[in-house]
Formats: C-alpha cells, structure tokens, sequence
C-alpha cells in the first residue's frame, strides 16, 4: 500500500521503465537473431583444413568436428573434389578417412574446404550426366534450375536446406537418375544466381515455397504427370508448406523429408546459442 500519491506515481514510473527495459531487450534479441539466422550471407559455413597425409586411398585431415563424424563427406579445392567415406585411423589431433573418388591427386600440405553436401559444381562436371541449366518464371523473377533428363512421367524436385545451394541434391542424383526419373535441381529465392527476397532475408518456408511450387507448374506443363519433392532441412519446411498451401497438392505422389525442419522453436534456440 502506497504511503502518499508521490511514492505511488514513482512506483508506476519504475514499473513503466522495467517494462520498456524489457521490451527493448526483447526487441534487441529479436533483432539479433533474426540478423544471425534469417540474413542471407555469400558464404555462411566454411571450414578450412590442411591436408596433413595423404596414401593411395587415404587422407589424414586434422580432427575437428565435422572430420570426426561418421558417413559420407566431400573437400574441395580450386575445381576438384574428393569424396571421403570412413574413418579409418583417428587420434586426439588428426582423422584419417576412405577416399572413394577424387578428380585430382590429394598432397600433403595443401589447402581444402569440407564439404558436408559431399559434391561441389554441376550434374555434368561432377557426375557426368547431362544436363539443362533452365530458367523459369516465378513471381520474383526468373529461378535458376538444373535439369537432368529421364524418361518416366514421374519428375523430382530436389529442395536444398538452410544456407545450402542446390549441390546438396546432387549426392541423390546418381540413384535418382539410373531409376529413370527427370530431375529438377531447384535453387530458391536468396540463392546464388536467382532474385532475392525483398528483405533478403530467409522466411523459413513462409514464402518460399511459392518457388518450389513454380517448379512443380513448369514440370506439369513440360510433360510431367505428377511430382515428388524431396527436401533436406529447412527444404523439407518448405515442401510441407507447400503440401499446405498449393493448389497442385493433388499432383504430388510422394515427398521424402530428409532431416527436415519442422519446429523451429527449437531450430532457433539452437542457433542462437551455438
């Protein structure tokens, strides 16, 4: 209980300021995170290693996080690239991994970037199959696509994750290809080579999916009776909100979500305390 009007109407102006001290760090968070997750950068994830061993079938890399996962991972320098497989040897300082397939003769000493996508370049140059580099409509302006021909009536839609390119789809397209089916590749507003957003900024799905339905309108009108869309990540957000949104859902066969984003609650806390 205020003991006169003065304590009380100091009292008010105290809880005004605590609030607006708490709005604007609020704010200023938001702020924060939306620069760090949503930004469209050049270059958003790159690590550079030096090659310390190298054998016949064999590269020793130093120990790092990514190195030390297990699976299936690509390096790459200037034009050339080499697919790593499993770790064979690791210690406290290096990792030692399985070349499968390299285009040029690794050297101890020389500088490369990992690759989590496993491929770098195009269908052609990277896995030898042909290709067409299209460019078709959509309501920001003409979007970027590679094409791999096949003969079924069946086209897929590879829809690449957060902050990657259209490469990520590329460690599929051997399996996709031999199988018989047309391809298309999809890059999305913000990527390399295709129009950005207003904002440019990332709308998680929100907007982009309105990309990836162009994609699916250009397959129906060159010969496609139906679709799938395979997403990784955030693409696999933006696939399902276009299973949400579109009106050519009933022209979707299947969908393939590969560690798709689907509560990004959580994907942002992660984020932001990385």
């Amino acid at each position: 209980m205020c003991i006169s009007g003065r304590y009380c109407l100091l009292a008010l102006y105290i809880l005004i300021a605590l609030i607006l001290l708490i709005l604007s760090f609020v704010c200023i968070g938001g702020w924060i995170a939306s620069e760090k997750l949503l930004r469209v950068t050049e270059k958003w994830y790159a690590v550079t290693l030096n090659v310390i061993g190298v054998t016949e079938d064999t590269v020793t890399l130093p120990r790092k996080v990514e190195t030390a996962y297990d699976g299936t991972y690509g390096i790459s320098w200037a034009n050339d690239y080499a697919v790593l497989g499993e770790i064979v040897a690791s210690d406290n300082q290096t990792v030692t991994r399985r070349i499968i397939k390299t285009t040029q003769p690794l050297s101890a000493g020389m500088s490369v970037d990992w690759n989590i996508f496993v491929y770098s370049g195009d269908p052609e140059n990277t896995l030898g199959l042909a290709y067409e580099n299209l460019r078709i409509s959509s309501q920001l302006g003409p979007l970027p696509v590679y094409f791999v021909p096949g003969q079924r009536t069946t086209w897929v839609l590879l829809v690449h994750g957060f902050h990657a390119t259209g490469e990520e789809g590329l460690r599929v397209l051997p399996t996709l290809a031999e199988m018989g089916f047309p391809v298309m590749l999809m890059f999305y507003r913000n990527d390399s080579g295709a129009p950005h957003s207003p904002d440019h900024f990332y709308h998680l799905g929100d907007t982009e999916w309105q990309d990836i339905e162009s994609g699916v309108r250009y397959a129906l009108e060159h010969g496609a009776q139906d679709v799938v869309l395979y997403g990784w990540s955030m693409g696999g957000c933006i696939v399902e909100t276009f299973m949400h949104r579109s009106s050519n859902v009933a022209r979707v066969r299947g969908v393939i979500l590969d560690a798709p984003t689907l509560d990004w609650h959580e994907a942002i806390d992660v984020q932001m305390h990385k």
